[in-house]
């Protein structure tokens, strides 16, 4: 008897050690990879002509985004003829990491353009653009939410206010599918993410022109990119955004309301979820004698941090 109990016991504790090593086995938790967007390509290729949109993001080693490429390039297949434009920004930080001037150029082959923006920050949140001719206004409640936006033209004084609520406009009404928002002869109608749904513009109250977009909101590619500290959220890259997977729009021409241009895309994403390809097809106008059709790839690359 004596002996079975001590068989017992050692089996009990053998059985213990495995149930501790199985639980520290089961404990163990992955660390997602964090990705951050490092170029973009996105090619419309129609007729004898193609069109190349493409940039790169660069950082340094503390993460700060600290250039922003973009090169577009049209190609004609019948003549040769190559024209390109290059806009780069540059982005300066101050010892505490907040974005305190960018720097942007454009270049072509006949236009060489700079412009300049500073920030200025109070209680560690952004409180002033100064893009030289214009400022714009940042101010929070008590909580440190975005309240009121106000662009100032300095030349004429004139003044662009917009009131916020949990970085919404206060001049979006909201509606059971999300919010619309007007602007004299224009309607513009978005989902709960503030993602564009349908474009309507009238002229004497006739509807003339109108748009109907399906987007989707997670997987952006602009999430990827890094968000700068102290800026409002409608100020993020994806604030707004979307990834096209269809746009239809008519047009009203003589009171018949007719099909304008149609496109369609299929996206694709990796094993984290972000969008590394849409390709698809458009058709546009098609209410004239000359439609155009466009084959479209664009592409996203990223690097692990």
């Amino acid at each position: 008897m004596e002996s079975f109990q001590t068989s017992m016991r050692q089996f009990l504790a053998l059985l213990g050690i495995s149930f501790f090593f199985f639980s520290c086995e089961k404990s163990e938790v992955s660390t997602p990879e964090r990705q951050r967007l490092v170029g973009y390509k996105q090619v419309y290729t129609y007729e004898n002509k193609t069109d190349i949109y493409s940039g790169v993001y660069n950082y340094d080693q503390n993460g700060y985004l600290i250039i922003e490429a973009k090169n577009d390039t049209s190609y004609s297949n019948i003549t040769g003829q190559i024209t390109p434009v290059k806009v780069t920004h540059e982005y300066f930080y101050n010892t505490e990491g907040y974005l305190v001037r960018k720097y942007s150029e454009a270049q072509s082959i006949t236009l060489v353009d700079q412009a300049e923006v500073n920030y200025s920050y109070k209680n560690e949140l952004l409180s002033l653009e100064d893009f030289n001719e214009n400022v714009r206004e940042y101010r929070y409640d008590n909580q440190g939410k975005l309240s009121t936006t106000i662009f100032t033209n300095k030349f004429s004084g004139n003044k662009t206010i917009v009131d916020y609520n949990n970085d919404i406009p206060l001049n979006y009404v909201k509606t059971n599918e999300g919010f619309t928002f007007s602007k004299e002869n224009e309607n513009t109608f978005l989902d709960s993410d503030l993602l564009l749904k349908r474009y309507e513009k009238y002229s004497k109250n006739e509807l003339i022109f109108e748009q109907d977009y399906t987007l989707q909101k997670s997987g952006l590619p602009e999430s990827a990119l890094p968000t700068f500290k102290g800026f409002p959220k409608i100020k993020a890259f994806d604030y707004r955004i979307g990834i096209e997977k269809e746009i239809v729009t008519h047009k009203t021409i003589n009171g018949v309301r007719i099909l304008s241009d149609e496109r369609t895309l299929n996206p694709e994403f990796d094993q984290n979820g972000y969008l590394i390809r849409n390709s698809g097809q458009e058709l546009l106008n098609q209410e004239t004698d000359n439609p155009i059709f466009r084959d479209l790839l664009f592409e996203y690359y990223y690097e692990v941090y």
